[in-house]
């Protein structure tokens, strides 16, 4: 067996959903750009430039969202998801590793619970003990979880990786 097997996301992404927010933050922006511009210019350029920055990062992460994947190795996974998460799971903490339907998502917002390549539904569910701190925001904001929903290409593949590897 390779010393690390690459299961990758792509079908996680949604180039409808990316294009819809591109096309709502472009006119907004127009919009908001025109009607403060003769007034507050300053705050005119400042959106428009926040708003150019919106749109590279939506971009990038798609296109990242389409090149990355979660590293099974021997001794952690390494998950790296667009360009939103990057964190490192020691295998000892993985507790369960289990197949997921879109009814094993909690209904209710759960503070310890992250799936990670929301808005897609998981197909993969980890339980972690204990609880991992994953950077979030530009390793601006740092959460701690003790389940990771996940949308894997092969998910099958990926359990059986994560659950054979020694």
């Amino acid at each position: 067996m390779a010393d690390a097997e690459a299961f990758t996301y792509r079908n996680a992404r949604s180039g409808s959903l990316t294009a819809g927010f591109a096309l709502a933050i472009a006119v907004e922006t127009v919009v908001v750009h025109l009607w403060l511009v003769s007034r507050h210019p300053v705050w005119a350029w400042s959106l428009t430039t926040l708003s150019a920055i919106t749109l590279a990062w939506l971009a990038l992460d798609y296109r990242a969202m389409g090149r990355g994947s979660v590293l099974v190795q021997a001794d952690a996974l390494d998950v790296v998801i667009g360009r939103r998460t990057a964190f490192r799971i020691p295998r000892t903490q993985v507790v369960t590793a289990r197949a997921a339907s879109w009814r094993d998502e909690p209904d209710t917002p759960n503070p310890n619970y992250l799936n990670a390549t929301a808005p897609a539904d998981p197909n993969v569910i980890l339980s972690i003990a204990p609880p991992v701190h994953l950077p979030l925001v530009g390793r601006l904001v740092t959460r701690s979880i003790t389940s990771l929903g996940i949308r894997l290409d092969d998910p099958e593949g990926f359990l059986a990786a994560l659950l054979h590897k020694e």
